[in-house]
């Protein structure tokens, strides 16, 4: 096989062109990573939660999510559904929720989203509300 410059700058291209396309699927992934598991809700609305109650959300890496708010002790109350990322830049997760029958379309708009911190907001039917959570898992 005779190498020629063009063979070899083909290749090359062929190369970087493989790696950029990893590149781009690392950093996507890397916000689904971030986001997937167990949160619990530190403050809402800038206010803490009381003591003696929980409240959580799971984003799951199979699109299932659910949120669980419950006094310790006492009945738990959940809704699920599953959620998508609502734009290109992985700021807004876009959440479809079941809940007695009905599907309620919510947004979560990311302003933070690191390894261990989610904050906020909420939106659903044109009320917003703030989260802080810590992932506890």
């Amino acid at each position: 096989m005779v190498l020629t410059k063009k063979n070899v700058l083909m290749a090359s291209a062929g190369v970087a062109l493989a790696f950029n396309f990893s590149a781009c699927k690392k950093d996507k992934d890397s916000q689904t990573d971030k986001l997937v598991g167990e949160w619990e809700v530190l403050t809402q609305d800038g206010d803490p939660i009381d003591d003696g109650y929980l409240s959580t959300f799971v984003f799951e890496a199979d699109k299932d999510f659910s949120y669980c708010y419950e006094e310790i002790g006492a009945d738990k109350y959940c809704y699920t559904g599953d959620w998508e990322w609502g734009n290109d830049d992985e700021t807004e997760v876009d959440l479809d929720i079941s809940y007695g029958g009905y599907n309620i379309i919510a947004v979560l708009e990311i302003d933070e989203l690191t390894d261990d911190v989610l904050e906020g907001d909420l939106k659903v039917d044109g009320y917003s509300t703030s989260f802080t959570m810590k992932k506890k898992n």
